[in-house]
């Protein structure tokens, strides 16, 4: 009988511990509205530091394409130079190949020029010195030795001044290809110089291509760091509110311990009345008498 008359008494103190070691024991489990706070700020100070490499990522990125653009730009323009000077030199080429033709016709020219010329000579060696002792050896017509003489010798004159022309036009062409050879050796400077310069073009080309691809991918690393971070962030608030709120919930006066309850004396005649009737009439709930 007296452990049952002690029972109402024992919960009575078990209800007062929990609502004294209650809201110690969920303050221990919670984290601290500071710790909560420092931890936004860091995440805050980090989303700041991540935001700025961010932008100097996208500026060296935005400079490094730059570039690239200008290389691809002074690299086409070399390639181009490079086709001119390819149609350039197959068009000395055939200047060339014209030339040694007409040379060639200008050497058959002479050639034949000579040849006659050298008939010519032989002829008029023949007729010697005195014409007139060997044609009345010969009992030839004077008239006719004269005039084949004067024949001999304009023709012969006639070809020395051919041979003479041809000379000239031969000393020309040699000079044209003279004059074409150097540029043709101007242009295959100029071609290997511009050969140099598009592989040296081709070589900066890529180390910017390879620069603007670990742009953009340090630039995706750190936009999926930021958006990592912005949710931390959400969830921090989230952490910091709730924090608030169970300080909050915490600092509220708890309801006062079953000691300071009024206690209601059951008379005699009302021992059978329901605990539930006592707390409705006194808001406190009673052992029953």
């Amino acid at each position: 009988m007296s452990s049952i008359r002690h029972r109402p008494a024992l919960r009575a103190l078990l209800l007062s511990l929990a609502l004294v070691l209650g809201p110690a024991a969920a303050q221990a489990a919670q984290p601290s509205e500071r710790d909560a706070r420092e931890r936004l700020d860091a995440i805050g100070s980090e989303i700041q530091a991540v935001s700025r490499r961010l932008g100097a990522t996208r500026e060296a990125q935005d400079e490094a394409t730059q570039e690239l653009r200008q290389v691809e730009t002074a690299l086409a323009e070399t390639h181009g130079r490079l086709d001119e000077i390819q149609s350039d030199r197959q068009r000395l080429n055939r200047d060339i190949a014209t030339l040694e033709a007409a040379r060639d016709e200008l050497e058959e020219e002479h050639a034949e020029q000579v040849a006659a010329l050298q008939v010519q000579l032989d002829a008029l060696y023949r007729l010697g010195l005195t014409p007139q002792l060997k044609l009345l050896l010969n009992q030839d017509d004077p008239a006719r030795l004269d005039r084949l003489q004067t024949y001999l010798n304009h023709l012969s004159r006639a070809r020395n001044a051919r041979l003479d022309e041809i000379a000239n036009l031969d000393a020309q062409l040699a000079e044209n290809r003279r004059e074409l050879r150097e540029r043709g050796e101007r242009l295959e400077a100029l071609a290997g110089e511009l050969a140099s310069r598009s592989a040296e073009l081709s070589r900066r080309m890529e180390e910017r291509e390879r620069l603007v691809a670990d742009l953009q991918g340090r630039y995706s690393d750190e936009q999926s760091r930021l958006a990592a971070l912005d949710r931390d962030r959400t969830e921090a608030e989230r952490v910091l509110e709730r924090v608030q709120q169970e300080m909050a919930r915490l600092q509220r006066p708890p309801p006062p311990p079953p000691s300071s309850r009024p206690r209601v004396s059951c008379p005699g005649r009302s021992r059978a009345a329901s605990p539930r009737a006592s707390v409705a009439a006194t808001g406190y709930t009673t052992t029953a008498c």
